[in-house]
């Protein structure tokens, strides 16, 4: 790679693992994974959208909501005591991935995770996890959205 486009590539890269990142350990940064978000429908009726709470960008909307471990809403505590109140979604078309997936600490036996991101301002938002039959959903920090009003 030439000189200018390896230093706008490492630009990129910076870029997108600030904005709310800086807080993750370095290992879970290497490899960032850029994923452009789909675009979200704006509805309206009794479906409400869920925005992210740093910067409104709209990340999914509660049809979303599925049950994982018999339950929409967990309380997980990762290995450094940190404690997250989360919802499962089935798809959040707002979030982008960072990282590499693994399955060491993982809230949910059979799926591998990845943080989730909003796909604007960059904010930890949850994890993405996935089994190895291809089965994805999204555990969202639910202090990390907001309904949209």
């Amino acid at each position: 790679m030439e000189g200018s486009q390896r230093q706008k590539s490492i630009t990129r890269s910076a870029r997108s693992a600030a904005g709310g990142l800086a807080c993750l350990q370095r290992s879970h940064l290497e490899g960032v994974v850029a994923r452009k978000p789909r675009r979200l429908r704006q509805r309206g009726g009794n479906r409400r959208n869920l925005r992210c709470a740093a910067c409104g960008h709209l990340i999914t909307d509660e049809s979303e909501r599925i049950a994982m471990s018999g339950a929409h809403l967990h309380r997980c505590t990762n290995p450094a005591g940190y404690t997250y109140d989360i919802g499962c979604y089935r798809a959040a078309p707002g979030c982008g991935s960072a990282g590499e997936a693994t399955g060491a600490d993982t809230w949910f036996a059979g799926y591998r995770w990845q943080i989730a991101v909003c796909g604007s301002c960059g904010a930890h938002l949850g994890w993405r996890y996935a089994s190895a039959g291809c089965e994805a959903f999204y555990g969202l920090i639910t202090a990390q959205l907001v309904p949209e009003q």
